[in-house]
């Protein structure tokens, strides 16, 4: 099971921690925002 968390909230990743949850290293987010996605049409 995988859970997603801003890296700035504390209390979540020590929650998820808590529960035996690692961080996973090696994925790394994109994003498109909504104007750029309108110039890919």
């Amino acid at each position: 099971m995988d859970w997603a968390v801003l890296n700035w909230n504390e209390p979540s990743r020590k929650f998820y921690e808590s529960q035996g949850a690692r961080p996973v290293s090696d994925w790394v987010i994109y994003r498109l925002e909504e104007n750029q996605l309108k110039l890919q049409k």
